[in-house]
């Protein structure tokens, strides 16, 4: 009984980690654009290339929530027509523009929703 407790909670630890430690989903330098499903409704956020976020918008019963606005510290997203991230502005002013990416080394479910990245968004020069 104890030994399978032990596995059961080191396969947790394992886990946990995985999402702690995920690689980076964009390049360096670059930032996600990306929509989490929270409860009912869904948000958009930024995100540093190796997973953090760093903001938020509010959440919204829409598909396109990434693209609504009202990001915490100034932060905006500009979509085109089809919903997809194409610019972005991070906390501090600075100006990405914005690919799709497949890449989902940064998509998880926590207790708080399912987190899911659309973007990769290059320094705008």
């Amino acid at each position: 009984m104890l030994l399978s407790l032990s596995k059961k909670f080191l396969a947790a630890v394992c886990l946990a980690a995985s999402f702690h430690c995920a690689s980076a989903v964009c390049k360096t330098g670059e930032i996600a654009v990306g929509r989490a499903e929270v409860g009912a409704g869904r948000q958009g956020f930024l995100m540093t290339n190796n997973c953090e976020i760093f903001a938020k918008n509010q959440a919204v019963p829409y598909e396109d929530s990434p693209c609504r606005g009202g990001y915490n510290g100034g932060a905006k997203v500009e979509c085109n027509s089809k919903h997809q991230p194409i610019s972005a502005v991070d906390t501090r002013g600075f100006h990405y523009n914005c690919k799709k990416t497949t890449d989902d080394s940064c998509n998880k479910t926590t207790p708080a929703g399912h987190f899911h990245v659309l973007a990769c968004c290059t320094p705008a020069h």
